[in-house]
């Protein structure tokens, strides 16, 4: 089962269900109530989910005595496979992708190198969550920076479609609506690709 980013409910083996905290990663929160969400928390739990199926098998790896956090979470590095059945590691591809960040590193540091070289590619690339100058702050995300984001974009009020465009009157499109670019990635609105190039 997944709850967003960086924690998901692994079945063991024996058939316990146990809450997996990924090492070394934070990645936005994500809600279903659509408030009080972080931008790119979606998009994190996406990401788990179209590389983590249900039913696939997966490996944890624990390191030194601390296992678990105050939240009775346990506290691993997770190992899957790819689609050319290449094992990766799952805490340094979201970073990778600039769906999470380096974040809580205490004693556990095992892949620490590793992941920081993945954010710092991600960060170079300016993808996801560095693509917004001062949303990723040390030990959280900083939602001022994108909700004062003023770019207006349009959706279509008739629900007929998920995206978002760059101009009222493009694609023939009618009874458009406006908001904010934070409102429409809040709202999961993905972009146009035709107006986004």
């Amino acid at each position: 089962k997944y709850l967003d980013g960086d924690t998901l409910k692994v079945t063991l083996t024996n058939g316990f269900v146990i809450s997996v905290r990924l090492l070394l990663i934070d990645s936005p929160e994500y809600k279903k109530a659509k408030i009080d969400q972080q931008l790119y928390g979606y998009e994190a739990l996406e990401f788990a989910k179209e590389n983590l199926k249900i039913g696939d098998i997966v490996y944890l790896e624990f390191e030194g005595d601390v296992i678990k956090d105050k939240y009775d979470r346990h506290l691993a590095y997770l190992w899957y496979k790819d689609k050319e059945g290449k094992f990766l590691l799952y805490n340094e591809e979201i970073v990778r992708v600039g769906l999470s960040k380096v974040a809580y590193i205490f004693s556990q540091s095992r892949y620490l190198n590793r992941i920081l070289l993945a954010q710092d590619e991600a960060r170079i690339k300016k993808l996801n969550i560095w693509s917004i100058e001062g949303y990723v702050i040390n030990y959280s995300y900083n939602m001022k920076v994108v909700g004062n984001n003023s770019d207006i974009v349009y959706i279509s009020k008739s629900n007929s479609s998920n995206l978002y465009h760059k101009f009222k009157d493009i694609h023939n499109l009618k009874n458009t609506k406006s908001m904010s670019l934070f409102e429409a990635r809040k709202l999961r609105y993905s972009p146009c690709k035709k107006c986004f190039k």
